[in-house]
């Protein structure tokens, strides 16, 4: 997750943040070695354009919201999140998705096939990855991006 508050001056678009909130992720994907973009992934949870795929599934669902702080001419302030599917229980995750959209009469249905866990594609390539180098990594590459908004 990433928050940031913008000067009144400062006009971002939903799509410009997406993009600036996807780059580290698309990167951490990339240099494991996978092809990796930003699309929509039918039967996928939450789906969305800027989800991070890999070999047509879903690894990495973001989401982001925007409040103005105080009055109409204040600041913005942008918060993006990201879900990674490290190790997930896919079957026992889409489950209970689908257990809840039948509960809310939503007739959407999410498919398991739709979605991949990144430990997943790690052993298909033989990489070893570590959750706290994924963390790192990450937190690294954000502090870069936060710091070129500030300055």
């Amino acid at each position: 997750a990433m928050a940031y508050a913008l000067d009144p001056v400062e006009k971002p678009t939903v799509q410009g943040v997406y993009q600036m909130f996807c780059a580290p992720l698309l990167k951490l994907v990339r240099e494991q070695g996978f092809n990796a973009c930003t699309a929509s992934v039918p039967g996928s949870f939450c789906d969305g354009d800027y989800n991070v795929v890999v070999r047509g599934q879903k690894l990495i669902g973001t989401a982001q919201r925007w409040k103005r702080v105080n009055a109409s001419h204040s600041r913005q302030v942008i918060f993006a999140h990201a879900l990674i599917l490290l190790d997930a229980d896919l079957d026992a995750c889409i489950k209970a998705v689908n257990r809840f959209h039948r509960d809310c009469n939503i007739s959407a249905q999410v498919r398991v096939d739709a979605h991949v866990n990144l430990y997943q594609l790690a052993t298909d390539s033989s990489i070893s990855l570590k959750q706290e180098q994924v963390v790192s990594q990450l937190t690294e590459d954000y502090r870069r991006e936060l710091d070129c908004l500030t300055q």
